[in-house]
């Protein structure tokens, strides 16, 4: 049982430490880092681009206050996991690649949230929220045609039904 105390609390420091030294790279300005929870945490956290694009989405219709039944590590889990592999499906590479995909589009966001937030309002019963996550991963597949919406895995870890109906809606599929 000790055993494992420390091999637990070693993995913890080194989690702690890694999530330490991204945070300084983002903070420093270098982005050339891979996808991955905690390189998508600290990136979208306090970023002020990430935080335009939730008050636009806000401003169409997509709710403000997420109010979800799990559990908040579950959640973070769920949301980053299906942002990943949409991102592993498109052309953006690393965090920097994100990141000049925002610049590069941030002008055309209102165009397809509105679009999106239209569709999904005719399609379903259930509301939506501004959750930065998903509202990169909305972006990414209304923007980037490499992305195939009818991969298995990627629906599967979208797995809600409103969102998937509406981008089903949107491709014509």
């Amino acid at each position: 049982m000790e055993l494992a105390d420390e091999q637990f609390l070693s993995i913890k420091n080194e989690t702690q430490k890694l999530n330490f030294e991204i945070e300084d790279s983002i903070e420093k300005g270098d982005l050339n880092i891979e996808f991955n929870n905690i390189s998508l945490h600290s990136y979208l956290s306090d970023n002020t681009k990430i935080k335009d694009i939730v008050s636009v989405a806000e401003s169409l219709g997509f709710l403000d206050e997420p109010r979800f039944e799990l559990e908040e590590q579950e959640r973070f889990q769920i949301f980053y996991s299906r942002l990943i592999e949409t991102l592993n499906q498109s052309k953006l590479k690393n965090i920097q690649d994100l990141d000049a995909f925002i610049d590069k589009n941030k002008k055309s966001f209102n165009t397809y949230l509105k679009e999106f937030i239209k569709v999904f309002n005719s399609v379903n019963e259930s509301e939506i929220y501004a959750v930065a996550t998903d509202i990169l991963l909305i972006l990414l597949i209304m923007i980037d045609d490499t992305i195939d919406i009818s991969n298995k895995k990627l629906r599967k870890l979208i797995h809600w039904t409103p969102l998937l109906n509406t981008f089903d809606e949107i491709k014509g599929k």
